[in-house]
């Protein structure tokens, strides 16, 4: 023990008394001091960085407010020049117009911060008016025994008896606790019921949109046999025959011939179907179309000759576009967009100087011989291309050789060559439709038996959205990178539980000094409060938030690694884990250590008492989640400013852009971080639930952070944030959301057993009833809102061509869901979206913008070139002669 523990450091057993020297310290004050400290730093630095945006954002317009000063589309009301009138636009700004300008999750991101806000208001207000009084009365002073002198082991005071630490164990004032926690319950219930039926709503109107991932699907792990577009056409088309607009059939067991003339295109077709022996043959024109279509049960042969206009009308497919597996080629892309930028440089250096710029022709151009530099990166974008037109070669030669020794595998078996009997998997690719219904019916059948492995098809992302570098990933490649991450995630998050353990035990630095190697605090304490209560109230907190600030890179990474195959996916998975990471480490982690140093040498002595000394310290640390929520909010304000990003941008725009590619890329704004600030927020919300019924001050902090992030995030929303695609965030942020809830419930059980009230196991009940409300939640609006409805109008449609009219009267009943945005048909709809949207300013494509190239990769289109040219004769600036009187 006299290895790890200072001898002047005494420890009373019975009590949590810290006492160092002659001096006793009541760690109730020193919580007390730490939070005013704490307060008083994180509100100066919020006033001063609010302060210096007022002043900044006049002088840098293009960087406080990129959107504006790009006139990006949807922005149409401009802030105005007051000191402080971008707070009255902001707030003002209407929430629906989001949609519009920067996409379905940014509009759901600021709901959520809103309802959040509205929850720890609503209970900040109960929390005053029930708990506050209620353990102002508590006597647990009174009922606890005196040390020798007299005096009480760590007493009471200041704002710790404004909590659940006041109350003495077993008495009747736990009731109004106990009846807290079924407030809370019924509170996030319904908040997050209203929201996520609103969520429902705007989904189906978002899926009915006419953008063009709403037609168009993913397919994942194409068979060789089917890997080419006349191949996948052939195949799908069998799925909707029923949904020719153009064909009716008719069926006779012997022969049935039926002509049916379309006065629109002139297309005569004659279908004869006979039991024994069918041939088809489809021959097209632009307007005069004869199809004659025979079909053998034992043979069957298909002669397809289209042109444009019969396709169009004909066929419910737009498009195929597959994708090659090609590694390393987005590698050799990066690597020569690299030269073209490094030329580009070079050339306006040797335009503005008149002198050939040179470098040395070793490693980074640190040794060797000196080269002329416009030459040599004229000479490596030349080689890359070389390299990536082989590549392209090689991997196209690759899947004829795949597909040559497939077809011979199954002919030496005298097996067809067919999809049931195609093993092997060539490819992805893209499939856009004519109807949205053909995208939703295809996503949602089941259509081969072995469905799961070959011929994977998902809701295809926007080109804008689509992460190329993985677009190529087979199933089995990915099953294979989901283990790596898993046991990546796994190591990390153990060892990153180090330096946040040693990180918390400085928010109690009386208790972290009985370690040997720290008992250089003793003085600390002892000498200086004041400094004291800045390492204990801010210092840890900031340690703790630059730590986790770390981890966004890291897992960003390893969700690209992992395989999705949209941006939209990868930061999903950075949402998901980053938020894994922040309440293991934050919440879990960070709260279990300061627990265990506040009492090592009582659990060392007796180590069955863990788990009491656990739960009867999880009060105390309330003071740390309290300041770490603090810092959240301070951090926020410091988003709006990002005074060190003006600084970096202003030093490449001074010392190190030359080029009009390089200005635009500086002076470019970055993406809305939805992965990392949903994390964020649901941890704070996670904090302000846990503690809400044993600390309710702390939703007074709560609902600040939750306020300032609804004016920061808005602001960079609608003002300076690029759009950015993203889609079912919200479903996840109301999954974590009832994961909270669900802790709390179990902190309250062991906090009531803690305090001997037994009728605190009946907490059991608000906590089956989350279950049962997540369960019907998810039922009710997941699937509905990921998936949508189908499109009326395109049902109506058929039924119209196919009968002639059709009788409204006979519609069936629709929806709730459906009613609720006009029925289907865009009629009282306030989505301007829905129907008649040909352009789209949240980035995303609409279906009439399409063009064959949107779902090629960047090596099947035009790689990046050099924009800046060599002049040779630059004109003279020629000065006109001074007037004679200058000469006088």
């Amino acid at each position: 023990m006299n290895l790890f523990f200072n001898n002047t450091f005494v420890r009373n057993p019975t009590s949590n008394t810290t006492i160092f020297g002659d001096g006793t310290t009541n760690r109730y004050e020193i919580q007390d001091n730490a939070l005013v400290v704490s307060l008083l730093i994180n509100t100066g630095i919020s006033l001063a960085t609010l302060l210096g945006f007022c002043i900044l954002r006049k002088r840098f317009r293009l960087f406080y407010q990129y959107r504006v000063e790009k006139r990006e589309n949807g922005i149409r009301a401009p802030q105005r020049d007051g000191f402080f009138s971008w707070i009255i636009d902001t707030y003002k700004y209407n929430t629906e117009n989001i949609i519009d300008i920067s996409g379905l999750d940014s509009y759901f991101y600021l709901r959520n911060v809103k309802t959040n806000f509205k929850m720890l208001f609503t209970l900040m207000v109960i929390g005053w008016l029930m708990l506050f009084p209620t353990n102002s009365k508590g006597r647990y002073n009174e009922n606890r025994e005196v040390q020798p002198d007299g005096s009480l082991p760590d007493e009471v005071i200041g704002l710790s008896t404004l909590s659940m630490g006041n109350i003495e164990r077993g008495s009747d004032l736990l009731w109004v606790h106990f009846i807290f926690v079924f407030i809370v319950t019924f509170v996030v219930m319904i908040f997050t019921f209203i929201d996520y039926k609103d969520y429902a709503d705007k989904r189906i109107q978002y899926r009915n949109s006419k953008r063009l991932l709403n037609y168009t699907i993913l397919l994942r792990d194409i068979p060789v046999n089917l890997f080419s577009k006349q191949s996948l056409k052939e195949y799908f088309q069998q799925f909707f025959i029923n949904n020719n607009n153009n064909n009716n059939n008719n069926n006779n067991n012997n022969n049935n011939n039926n002509n049916n003339n379309n006065n629109n295109n002139n297309n005569n077709n004659n279908n004869n179907n006979n039991n024994n022996n069918n041939n088809n043959n489809n021959n097209n024109n632009n307007n005069n179309n004869n199809n004659n279509n025979n079909n053998n049960n034992n043979n069957s042969s298909s002669n397809l000759s289209s042109s444009s206009s019969s396709s169009l009308n004909n066929n419910p497919i737009v498009d195929i576009s597959l994708q090659y597996p090609i590694p390393n080629i987005h590698s050799l892309i990066d690597e020569r967009e690299y030269y073209v930028k490094r030329y580009d440089s070079m050339v306006a250096k040797y335009n503005k100087t008149r002198v050939r710029p040179t470098r040395k022709s070793g490693l980074f151009g640190l040794y060797g011989k000196k080269i002329d530099s416009i030459d040599y990166y004229n000479g490596k974008i030349n080689d890359i291309e070389v390299n990536i037109q082989d590549t392209k070669t090689k991997a196209e030669k690759d899947y004829q050789d795949l597909m040559n020794s497939e077809r011979q595998r199954q002919q030496s078996t005298n097996i067809p060559f067919d999809m049931a009997n195609s093993l092997k998997s060539a490819g992805n690719g893209f499939i856009v439709f004519k109807e949205r219904n053909s995208q939703k019916e295809l996503v949602q059948t089941i259509i081969e038996k072995r469905d799961n492995v070959l011929l994977k098809r998902y809701y295809a992302p926007d080109p804008n959205d689509v992460y190329w570098p993985n677009i190529h990933i087979g199933g089995k490649q990915l099953y294979i990178r989901g283990l790596i991450i898993l046991v990546l995630t796994f190591l990390l998050i153990f060892f990153y539980t180090i330096p946040i353990t040693f990180i918390s035990g400085f928010s109690n630095l009386g208790t972290l000094a009985k370690i040997k190697a720290f008992s250089w605090l003793v003085t600390l304490i002892n000498k200086s409060p004041k400094l004291t209560s800045f390492l204990t109230g801010f210092l840890p907190g900031l340690a703790l938030m630059i730590f986790l600030a770390l981890l966004v890179p890291i897992l960003t990474m390893f969700s690209k690694f992992r395989g999705y195959y949209s941006n939209s996916d990868i930061e999903a998975s950075v949402f998901s884990k980053y938020f894994l990471f922040l309440v293991f480490n934050v919440f879990l982690v960070s709260a279990i250590a300061g627990t265990i140093f506040q009492s090592i040498s009582s659990i060392i002595d007796n180590p069955p008492s863990i788990t009491t000394t656990l739960a009867n310290s999880l009060g105390g640390l309330s003071y740390a989640m309290i300041n770490y929520v603090l810092l959240a909010a301070t951090g926020l304000t410091m988003n709006l400013l990002r005074i060190s990003d003006l600084l970096v941008d202003q030093f490449k725009l001074r010392f190190i852009c030359k080029t009009k590619r390089d200005i635009d890329e500086t002076e470019s704004s970055e993406h809305f971080k939805y992965g990392q600030l949903y994390a964020y927020n649901l941890l704070v919300l996670q904090l302000c639930f846990a503690y809400s019924t044993l600390s309710p001050f702390i939703l007074v902090f709560g609902v600040w952070y939750f306020g300032v992030s609804y004016l920061v995030q808005k602001y960079n929303i609608i003002w300076v944030n690029r759009a950015h695609i993203s889609q079912l965030l919200y479903p996840m942020s109301f999954r974590r959301t009832m994961v909270a809830l669900l802790i709390y419930h179990l902190l309250m059980i062991g906090t009531f057993n803690i305090y001997s009230f037994y009728y605190g196991s009946f907490i059991l009940i608000p906590f089956i009833l989350t279950i049962l409300f997540w369960i019907y939640c998810e039922y009710t609006f997941y699937s509905i809102s990921k998936n949508g409805l189908l499109d009326q109008q395109q049902l109506n449609s058929k039924k119209q061509q196919q009968q002639g009219s059709i009788n409204n009267g006979d519609l069936h009943e629709k929806s709730g869901l459906l009613q609720s945005i006009g029925g289907g048909n865009g009629s009282g709809n306030n989505y301007n979206d829905l129907d008649n949207g040909n352009h789209f300013n949240d980035t995303c494509y609409s279906i009439d913008e399409y063009d064959e190239n949107l779902y090629k990769p960047v090596y099947y289109r035009s790689l990046m070139e050099p924009e800046e040219t060599i002049i040779e004769n630059p004109p003279e600036i020629v000065h006109s002669k001074p007037p004679e009187y200058l000469n006088q």
